[in-house]
């Protein structure tokens, strides 16, 4: 993440400190803001590209839900996947029949109010 010219990350340590919170937060903070970009743009390319990495961010976030470490209860697990895979089939809809970035901003920003800062 980067601020102006500084780039925190180029600080040694600071990794150390975030929390796995903290990098889901960032994640979904750069998808939207990448979302966002591409629909004030209006750029048929970075609408593409910013749909592109929400679903990838989507699919990690799926896998990880999934995996036998993962603490979630499981109606919260079963929530997380099922709106995972209508951002996922929402996402193709953007991409093969232009639809709006919208909904998935507004997904994505609800996602950033329950993991919190």
């Amino acid at each position: 993440m980067s601020v102006g010219c500084v780039n925190f990350s180029d600080f040694k340590g600071y990794d150390e400190v975030r929390s796995e919170r903290d990098h889901e937060y960032a994640a979904f903070l750069r998808s939207t803001r990448e979302l966002q970009a591409a629909k004030i743009s209006n750029d048929r390319g970075l609408i593409l590209n910013s749909v592109v990495y929400n679903n990838q961010l989507w699919v990690v976030l799926a896998d990880d839900v999934r995996s036998p470490g993962n603490l979630l209860p499981e109606d919260v697990k079963v929530g997380i996947l099922s709106l995972s895979s209508f951002v996922l089939k929402y996402g193709f809809r953007v991409l093969v029949e232009e639809a709006s970035v919208d909904v998935l901003i507004d997904i994505n920003k609800a996602m950033m109010r329950g993991v919190g800062r």
